[in-house]
């Protein structure tokens, strides 16, 4: 935030109240994130009645939260009441999507998503102890910053590597396939791409 916005009539006390709302919609990035992924399941069984009624069930759930939160902890109940009802809806569709296979595939994975989510935070959270506390746009905290999202990236990438590895791999070699052959390694899927 102080980096990309705090500058003119945006101070340090804007950074901080947008920060602090950053943080918790942070705890929301699962729930928002297969949240636009799982219609397309419901859509693929030809039913869009489901995903309809769990995002009014979101919007309503939303809205009582809000209610509940702002009078007491202001715009951060404004966060609160969006992941909360995102987890909700997740929730509503997983339950009533009846393929026990993806609801079995789905509860197998989360664990160890969860898992590789906190790696990356064990190792960006102390990290970003380092940086100093107002940032600027000189080069040293310009690198500072870009070390620990670097180190966000490569903690989660190698947890997910080894948490979901078949997974990593075949997805690995499918972005890499589609890429143009100059820059396509040579021998993926024991063929060679120059030719």
């Amino acid at each position: 935030m102080q980096v990309l916005l705090q500058r003119g009539s945006f101070d340090a006390r804007s950074t901080e109240l947008t920060s602090t709302a950053l943080r918790v919609y942070s705890l929301g990035m699962v729930a928002m994130a297969l949240n636009r992924v799982m219609p397309v399941a419901y859509q693929a069984r030809q039913n869009t009645t489901i995903p309809m009624q769990a995002g009014l069930v979101r919007i309503a759930a939303s809205i009582v939260v809000c209610a509940l939160l702002v009078p007491r902890i202001g715009h951060v109940g404004v966060a609160l009441a969006v992941v909360i009802s995102e987890y909700m809806k997740l929730v509503l569709l997983i339950a009533r999507l009846k393929t026990p296979v993806f609801q079995g595939r789905v509860m197998n994975a989360l664990p160890r998503l969860v898992a590789a989510v906190a790696v990356m935070a064990a190792a960006v959270i102390p990290a970003m102890g380092l940086l100093s506390g107002s940032l600027h746009w000189g080069l040293r905290d310009a690198l500072s910053l870009l070390g620990v999202v670097c180190l966000g990236v490569a903690c989660y990438g190698t947890a997910l590597f080894a948490f979901f590895r078949e997974d990593f791999v075949y997805y690995a070699r499918r972005l890499l396939g589609a890429l143009p052959p100059p820059l396509m390694w040579r021998g993926i899927e024991g063929r060679s791409t120059a030719g």
